[in-house]
């Protein structure tokens, strides 16, 4: 006979505080019938607390009309579920504990398991990682009370603005998408998609929210076509506001193409710098040289060390020219390199001629010179193309932060939709750039033509709805707190982990331990299960790449084996239809269940116990094991 594996003796707490609880339900649902208590406990376990053990036992009910179609269906009592999640024996509060070390105070799992055991909790590191993700979907099935909030907002406000984004946290990959309320400021929602989300993935996770009893003033979001086609559909009676901030970006995109040449430009013009020389010769640089013989008594000197520092330093400033980075809509990278450079060659002007110690500046000052004049007309062109934008700005009085913040203004200056409308058509009409010419405005003016045509009047709806953001700039940052927090948590500047749980991440809203505590302990358990699995499908391609990391050869063997497997089943004739082999199909059906049923069984049933009542084993056929 096998050995059988010695079991660790559970642990018994005789001081446990004892908490009974009953069920809620006084009545059947169906008939009206009061209900029956019944005696046995439908749950009973003992509770890992910070307060201390505590023996928790939940009584249940049930319906005792024999005329009701649900007769002897239980009630269980759901208020154990405020102590403990089913099939864990740790409480609540030690759950809520973890995910404020980790999501707010940014401790790693290590760090906090070693918490918990100085503070009397019995736990391995492992179960704190466990723990880790019930928390996790529990705080994804707190969306649920979204309702409570957004409920009070439309109170308020007359309604709500929804605005929706996309995420990709390591830049490519899933996208996470977040359900937003722009009014209160908070994420009411959000949903993992694998690559970017189609229409109608997004509109079935909205469905929820769109039947919510609140009015949606405004929907807003960036240019992405199938988040607008999904608010659209959701919420029809909504105006869709896009992103200013986007349409300013587009109308930039074209013309940065332009702004690279010209730091190409520059980079080639400028050409090599040389290094600041260390010694000094009594003549002067080789360009400078006149047809004279040298004296043969010519030596070189070391140079003054202060005067080189200036030199690199200049040097520095020239280089540095070439390596700026452009960020829209505003900052342009090669025209900044050029004002930089063009500042450079004003003040190198100023060096002394014939004098000593100056031969390098000198030398440095007629290749900045050299590139500042050749690259002259397309700075030009991007000056005045880069004013334009700006001036496109002032008329969309874009940031509107500016006028809230200037109290020197009366509240009647804030500007209608038409108003912009015409002020932004006389600005187009007074834009006729030389399309042969001027390649940068040539481009904003073809951008600014073709966006503005297309959804300009879905940039104007902010000007007549109070408290409808502009942009959703917002958003943006609620995305960089993320991505912050969890590259505090895990001391890395990778956020791959968002991809797994960021849909759950970015609902942490609590602003204490207490707080989160009581939002979890009213989540209902269908909701946490669903978070559960949602979480587990999102992990399942990390866990087969740490298995395929660890063991290559087993991991891919059974992928080829599950792929005969399926490819036999599909490959299977289908059964024929003549009514003999119908009959035999009907006679072997209840065997043939009871052999499946039985062949399940038989793989969980332990070696030694099917030796004790002369079970057949695993490698056995099954005939043996049936009677005749």
């Amino acid at each position: 006979m096998e050995k059988r594996a010695k079991r660790r003796p559970r642990r018994s707490y005789p001081d446990a505080e004892r908490i009974i609880i009953e069920c809620e339900m006084e009545a059947c649902i169906h008939c009206g019938a009061e209900l029956e208590d019944r005696r046995p406990w439908h749950m009973r376990k003992t509770v890992q607390t910070f307060k201390g053990p505590v023996f928790v036992a939940g009584k249940s009910k049930k319906c005792t009309n024999a005329a009701c179609e649900h007769g002897g269906m239980h009630y269980y009592a759901t208020g154990v579920l405020t102590v403990s999640l089913p099939k864990s024996t740790y409480g609540l509060d030690v759950l809520s504990y973890i995910g404020w070390r980790h999501e707010h105070d940014h401790r790693q799992l290590v760090e906090i398991h070693r918490e918990l055991n100085e503070k009397g909790i019995e736990i391995n590191e492992r179960n704190v990682g466990k723990l880790y993700r019930q928390f996790l979907a529990l705080l994804g099935a707190t969306s649920e009370q979204a309702a409570e909030r957004l409920a009070q907002t439309a109170l308020e406000h007359g309604g709500v603005i929804w605005a929706i984004d996309g995420l990709q946290p390591e830049g490519h990959g899933g996208l996470l998408y977040v359900l937003y309320e722009a009014l209160s400021g908070q994420p009411v929602s959000a949903i993992q998609l694998e690559g970017s989300g189609t229409e109608e993935q997004l509109v079935d996770w909205l469905k929820a929210y769109s039947r919510l009893p609140f009015k949606a003033l405004a929907t807003l979001s960036d240019g992405e076509k199938a988040i607008i086609a999904a608010l659209k559909h959701s919420w029809p009676n909504a105006v869709h506001q896009r992103c200013q901030l986007h349409f300013l970006n587009n109308l930039a995109d074209p013309v940065l193409k332009v702004d690279t040449q010209l730091r190409k430009f520059m980079y080639d013009d400028l050409g090599e710098i040389s290094a600041v020389p260390d010694q000094t010769e009594s003549e002067p640089f080789p360009e400078q040289e006149q047809a004279v013989d040298r004296p043969a008594t010519c030596k070189r000197q070391p140079r003054d060390r202060e005067l080189m520092t200036i030199e690199s330093q200049i040097r520095t400033a020239i280089r540095d020219a070439l390596h700026h980075k452009s960020r829209k809509p505003f900052h342009w990278a090669g025209l900044t390199g050029y004002q930089q450079l063009e500042a450079i060659d004003q003040a190198l002007a100023n060096v002394p001629a014939d004098e000593p110690e100056t031969a390098y500046l000198h030398r440095i000052a007629s290749q900045v010179t050299r590139a500042v004049e050749k690259n002259r007309t397309l700075a030009d062109d991007l000056k005045l193309a880069h004013k334009q934008l700006c001036l496109i700005a002032d008329c969309l009085r874009y940031p509107q932060s500016n006028l809230a913040e200037d109290d020197s203004q009366p509240p009647t200056s804030q500007p209608t939709s038409q108003q912009i409308a015409r002020e932004m058509q006389t600005l187009m009409a007074h834009f006729q750039p030389d399309h042969k010419r001027q390649k940068a405005q040539s481009a904003l003016h073809r951008a600014w033509h073709r966006t503005w045509s297309a959804f300009g009047a879905d940039l104007l709806h902010c000007y007549d709805i109070p408290g409808l953001p502009a942009d959703n700039l917002r958003m943006e940052a609620l995305f960089g707190r993320l991505r912050r927090r969890q590259r505090r948590i895990n001391g890395r500047k990778s956020t791959a982990e968002l991809r797994d749980s960021g849909h759950c991440q970015v609902l942490f809203l609590a602003d204490s331990q207490q707080e989160l505590l009581q939002q979890m302990q009213v989540v209902p358990i269908n909701s946490y299960l669903q978070h559960r699995r949602q979480l587990a499908e999102a992990e399942k391609p990390r866990q087969f790449l740490e298995r395929l990391h660890r063991n290559p050869l087993d991991t891919v063997t059974l992928l080829v084996e599950q792929h005969n497997q399926r490819r036999q089943q599909i490959t299977q004739p289908p059964p024929s239809d003549t009514p003999d082999n119908d009959l035999v199909a009907q006679s072997d059906s209840r065997p043939a269940s009871i052999l499946a049923q039985y062949g399940n069984l038989k793989r969980t049933v332990p070696a030694f116990i099917r030796q004790l009542f002369s079970l057949p084993s695993a490698d056995q056929g099954l005939s043996d094991a049936l009677p005749p």
